[in-house]
């Protein structure tokens, strides 16, 4: 490799502030000068060890300068990652796709063999009402567990409504009105029940008393009419 074109990174990467430097912690912090040669020294020295640390902050024509070493194997395999990772193909973004899947189903792989996560109880615990929907409703009544430990039924169903609520916001009604216009209908439909439960229950306070001043009324004309 040609000393300028080291010198060049190096000099580069020692003004950013934000480089990781394994001697930035101690005190007082090297300036950008110890810097600037502490990374030529280790350009110079251990090539691969400097495309691992800072690799990811060379530009294309930088690592083009790398080219020279690729007899080394650890020097050619972190220059073409660091390429694709510049300029990714279609075949590269495939793979990194399907390194994605595969780490997610050996990590639910590995939440499986646990015997935790996926346990009903643990189910139940996290969506109570997803839980509900395609599990505990088809559960016997009697063997079913009614509600999690520490969480009283009330608080349970006031969960369960929310999600209730939350599910409905995402229907979109094919008539033409949203959530929010079915969720009014039913507060409406209720207030009706209540005023309608009211006013019957007033109404039979009102008979109940009418009935007790009769009965005085009849008591009162028999006492002084002599027929008691």
């Amino acid at each position: 490799m040609e000393r300028s074109a080291m010198e060049g990174i190096a000099e580069r990467l020692a003004a950013m502030d934000s480089l990781y430097f394994p001697g930035g912690i101690r005190s007082p912090p090297l300036d950008a000068s110890q810097r600037k040669a502490a990374l030529f020294d280790l350009i110079s020295r251990d090539a691969p060890i400097f495309l691992e640390r800072y690799g990811g902050e060379l530009t294309a024509n930088e690592l083009g300068v790398f080219d020279v070493l690729r007899s080394d194997y650890e020097v050619g395999w972190h220059v073409d990652r660091l390429r694709r990772s510049l300029v990714p193909t279609e075949a590269d973004s495939r793979a990194k796709s399907a390194t994605v899947r595969n780490r997610r189903r050996a990590y639910m792989e590995r939440l499986i063999r646990g015997g935790e996560y996926f346990s009903e109880d643990s189910m139940r615990e996290r969506e109570p009402y997803l839980h509900h929907e395609y599990v505990g409703r088809f559960q016997d009544p009697v063997g079913r567990v009614s509600s999690r430990p520490g969480r009283s039924g009330r608080r349970l169903s006031c969960a369960g409504a929310r999600r209730r609520c939350w599910l409905r916001r995402l229907e979109v009604s094919s008539r033409g009105w949203g959530w929010r216009g079915r969720i009014g209908l039913e507060v409406t439909k209720a207030g009706r029940r209540k005023r309608r439960r009211a006013k019957m229950m007033r109404s039979g306070e009102e008979r109940n008393g009418m009935n007790v001043v009769l009965s005085s009324s009849k008591y009162c004309i028999r006492h002084y009419s002599g027929l008691l």
